[in-house]
């Protein structure tokens, strides 16, 4: 739900469709448009807040026009074109020892691909969807950089 302002603001029990979004994405092939990193932060901030913050970023269908997508917002890159929708939206930045469960995140693989996710409801990790491995969990001391959903 957004706030008068445009804030978006997490409903109450939003931590049960968090739980149920994260599953049915978990267990469901990688696929540009449909089930990728970007497009699961979407889902994910939906399923907290039942605002659709991905409207209006366009359709994609390979890595190239995914990042074209994000970028539109001015960054030259998917974690700087998220910095301007999440401000859009009023998530502000979140250092790692401010992330929530839910939190929408960045990360680095291990091959240096840049990957979006959630922290996952343990709080202790966040939760990923690759193109090589689908969903992976990995510590949230391995995000650089997170957004905090008010």
């Amino acid at each position: 739900m957004a706030g008068t302002d445009g804030t978006v603001r997490r409903q109450d029990n939003w931590h049960v469709p968090l739980r149920e979004e994260i599953a049915k994405s978990s267990g469901m092939p990688f696929s540009w448009g449909r089930n990728d990193c970007v497009q699961f932060v979407f889902r994910c901030v939906k399923a907290q807040t039942g605002t659709d913050i991905g409207k209006g970023t366009g359709k994609y269908r390979g890595e190239r026009s995914a990042m074209k997508a994000l970028v539109k917002y001015g960054g030259k890159t998917i974690d700087e074109g998220f910095d301007i929708l999440a401000e859009k939206y009023g998530m502000k930045k979140a250092g790692k020892l401010l992330l929530k469960r839910g939190d929408p995140v960045c990360f680095y693989d291990d091959e240096e691909n840049l990957c979006m996710g959630v922290v996952d409801l343990d709080g202790a990790h966040a939760v990923f969807l690759t193109k090589d491995s689908g969903a992976v969990k990995v510590p949230t001391s391995r995000c650089y950089r997170g957004w905090s959903i008010g």
